[in-house]
């Protein structure tokens, strides 16, 4: 009560400050341009901290809609519940990107009917409950459960795709009331692991690959082809030319000179 009742006197002592310094200064100060400036600055002055008040005062609103809203609402002792994932090896690891399914049991073991409103979930850093890295989708439902009665509800959910690989936090909360109360009980809240993704094989990328391999095959028996075909243009040159430089000296005196020279 001190501080809220503080408040206004402190900005109507910063609007009386304002006002005399604007006033001193158009006493001191006859150009316009001048007085133009220093009412600008003023002006940025105070709404500045109008500004500065408001955030204060929407951060303590805030606050307190935080704190009456984080209540954590608690589980009926006389609401049993069990569970089991029906497409996932719990010790074995979560696939990133791969749907799967919690189911839960749910039994009234009180004297009143429960109703039963949903179940909702979350992933988060496993060191610390209150770092969410992810809300899944909550799922209504609208099931009366008779005392002694016991219902099974699947709750669908999906990890994000791109996940890393590690270890994070895993939650499911199932939500149910009575005719006094609403009450909240996390049936499942544990540390899993998450596994790398795992990509299946599709006949497109069967065809890509045997396209891949195609291409490399003919590059390497074109550069090969090439290769050798250079070689033998250049042996065939190389006997032409040395057979040809032979042929035109026949029947001359040269030829038997040659020959002579070859000999000895």
């Amino acid at each position: 009560k001190n501080m809220t009742s503080a408040r206004p006197c402190r900005k109507n002592d910063e609007i009386i400050s304002c006002r005399i310094c604007f006033d001193f200064f158009l006493l001191l100060s006859p150009n316009n341009t001048m007085r133009s400036l220093f009412f600008v600055c003023l002006a940025l002055l105070f709404v500045s901290a109008m500004c500065d008040d408001v955030a204060t005062t929407g951060n303590q609103r805030t606050q307190q809609q935080s704190t009456g809203s984080g209540q954590v609402l608690p589980g009926s002792p006389d609401a049993d519940t069990t569970y089991v994932f029906s497409d996932v090896d719990e010790e074995e690891g979560f696939y990133p990107g791969s749907v799967s399914h919690v189911v839960l049991g749910f039994k009234n073991q009180g004297q009143r009917p429960y109703g039963f409103t949903g179940i909702g979930g979350s992933l988060y850093y496993y060191m610390d409950s209150s770092y969410v890295l992810e809300n899944y989708t909550a799922i209504k439902y609208d099931v009366t459960i008779q005392p002694g009665e016991e219902f099974s509800f699947t709750y669908p959910f999906r990890l994000h795709p791109m996940l890393s690989e590690g270890q994070y936090g895993l939650r499911f909360t199932a939500l149910y009331r009575d005719e006094f109360n609403t009450y909240a009980s996390t049936f499942f809240n544990e540390t899993i692991h998450v596994l790398e993704p795992h990509r299946e094989l599709h006949i497109q990328d069967i065809f890509q690959f045997g396209l891949i391999i195609v291409v490399l095959g003919l590059a390497v028996f074109g550069i090969v082809k090439y290769v050798g075909s250079g070689r033998k243009q250049k042996y065939s040159n190389k006997a032409v030319t040395e057979h040809s430089s032979e042929d035109w000296l026949k029947g001359t005196g040269v030829e038997k000179h040659l020959k002579d020279k070859k000999r000895n």
